[in-house]
Order: C-alpha cells, then sequence, then structure tokens
C-alpha cells in the first residue's frame, strides 16, 4: 500500500494529476472502495496544495481559472444534489468517449489547440461539467484534464491549473465524505498517515518531469489520459 501511494505521488509530481488512477487499484486490493477513496483524501489535499503553492506564481498567466473553478464549484453541489438520480455508468462512459476522441484528435492533428479566446468562453461550461461529474461519480478529473491539456500551456501553468482545479474538488469532497459517514476519524488518521508515501514521491515525480522538454511533457499528459479513459471503459463495461 505504501508502495501504491509512493507511485501514486509520483505520478502526481510528475503530471499534476493521476494519484488515484495509480493508488486506487491496489488500494482496493487491500481495503473496500469505499475505504481506498477517503483514505486518499489528505495525500490529495497536501499534493494539491503543495503543487498550488508551488506553482503559485503561474496561476495569474492562467486566465480562463477563475471561470473554470467558479463553474466547477456550481456543478459539484449540482451533482452531488443528483447523485442518486444520475446514471453513473452513462456517465463515466460518456466521459471515456470524449476522453478518446480528444486524443484520437491530437493524434490525426498534432498542432490543435484551443485558443485562449475560446478558452474562456468554455471555461466556465467546462468546469460546471467536470464538477458536476465530481459531485455525482467523484470523479471529475478527465473532462477538466483534457480541457486543460487541450489549451497547450506551458507546463508549470498547466499544473498550476489542475492542481487549482483538483484542490477544490478535495476541499468539497472531505466534508461530503465526513456526512456520509465515510471519512471517520479513525480513516482520517489513516489518510494522514498515507500523506508520508505519497508526498516523499510527489517532489522526485515533479524534479524529473521539470528535465522534459515541453514535447515529452505533453505526450506524458497524453498517454496518462489514456489510461484514465481506458480505466473508466473497462470498469463500466465490466460492471
Amino acid at each position: 500500500m505504501a508502495l501504491a501511494l509512493g507511485a501514486g505521488g509520483f505520478v502526481k509530481g510528475a503530471t499534476g494529476m493521476g494519484m488515484p488512477i495509480v493508488a486506487l487499484p491496489i488500494l482496493a486490493t487491500f481495503l473496500d472502495v469505499q475505504h481506498a477513496v477517503a483514505l486518499l483524501v489528505l495525500p490529495l489535499l497536501v499534493s494539491n496544495l503543495w503543487q498550488a503553492w508551488r506553482f503559485r506564481s503561474e496561476l495569474r498567466h492562467v486566465d480562463f481559472l477563475t471561470a473554470l473553478l467558479s463553474g466547477g464549484g456550481l456543478g459539484i453541489v449540482v451533482g452531488t444534489f443528483l447523485i442518486a438520480s444520475l446514471p453513473e455508468r452513462s456517465l463515466s462512459l460518456a466521459v471515456a468517449a470524449v476522453v478518446f476522441a480528444y486524443v484520437a484528435l491530437r493524434l490525426l492533428k498534432p498542432h490543435f489547440v484551443v485558443s485562449p479566446v475560446l478558452g474562456k468562453r468554455l471555461a466556465g461550461p467546462i468546469g460546471f461539467s467536470s464538477g458536476l461529474l465530481q459531485g455525482a461519480t467523484g470523479m471529475g478529473g478527465p473532462i477538466g484534464g483534457t480541457f486543460i491539456h487541450a489549451m497547450r500551456l506551458h507546463r508549470t501553468a498547466h499544473l498550476a491549473a489542475l492542481s487549482a482545479m483538483f484542490l477544490l474538488f478535495v476541499v468539497v469532497q472531505i466534508p461530503a465524505l465526513a456526512f456520509v459517514g465515510l471519512l471517520t476519524w479513525r480513516i482520517a488518521l489513516e489518510s494522514a498517515l498515507a500523506v508520508l508515501p505519497a508526498m516523499i514521491m510527489v517532489p522526485v515525480g515533479a524534479w524529473i518531469a521539470g528535465r522534459l522538454g515541453q514535447q515529452a511533457f505533453d505526450r506524458l499528459m497524453l498517454g496518462l489520459l489514456i489510461v484514465i479513459a481506458a480505466q473508466l471503459l473497462v470498469r463500466n463495461l465490466a460492471g
């Protein structure tokens, strides 16, 4: 479990996302899924705080971030209220299809980019969609992450935008998990202990990614999006 958390921290440090994708499947072999999800909340909180603080100077250059986060916050509230009525499987499959379509577009048209003007217009609706999915299923990252990647930001601005978005998600998720009884004091203590192996590897991943060129980082992000979409597809089709 410590190795799984460390691997998740490494990927998080390198790409700004992916800790649950790496760590959850392994943690879920030792714990039930709800326990594993709750266990990750403090490593996610601390890692996103660390990245948001480290790249805070980049946040003022990400013009679409205010609209993205505002839409995301509203979407989380709506998604939380609709959690019982929205079809999680259909939503997850739709997200997987969107991510695969974007990856295919990038492979067919390597120079595709969402312009800053279009990005500002789309940020609110994209944020709302991502937040809606986060509130309803706990998995809002693929939509927001795909959109941020399509903006083709510099690596540090990319990481700043991702960390701000995920920080919003986890801040909302913690009281929600506590309210439904999934985040008890005992699990909160376990989650606090889980911060150590995860955060040991976050700076390592960041250090290695910092030595990659922009093109290599872009390819790394595309690969991670493919893994995320494939996991969503397999999990929901198998279910």
